[in-house]
């Protein structure tokens, strides 16, 4: 498989990696793309050098500041349903509590 992605990104350039702490063998996602045409979002996000607004089933909110904070949704779509309400509040607490810290500037 790595030689066959190799062959198909023949020209793309790696511009960003991604460690995944819960895979076997401690592996990497790795972004490619065309000299100048990489996405400044994955970069950002790699990096963490901006916040995350993120809402659904398995999202993560990433706030930056003197700490990273996080809010994360659950995974099970049922469980996010039935549970939504009072998680929209949580959310919506952790916003509000970071906008006011001087720890945590968005």
């Amino acid at each position: 498989m790595t030689e066959y992605a190799a062959n198909k990104l023949s020209g793309y350039v790696p511009y960003y990696l991604y460690r995944q702490k819960n895979m076997v063998g401690n592996l990497e996602n790795i972004g490619y793309a065309l000299s100048g045409h990489e996405c400044i979002n994955n970069i950002t996000v790699m990096e963490e050098l901006a916040p995350v607004y993120a809402c659904g089933a398995g999202s993560i909110s990433k706030l930056l500041g003197g700490a990273i904070a996080r809010h994360a949704s659950p995974k099970d779509i049922g469980l996010y349903l039935s549970e939504f309400d009072e998680r929209l509040k949580q959310k919506l607490n952790f916003f509000s509590c970071a906008e006011t810290s001087h720890n945590f500037l968005p």
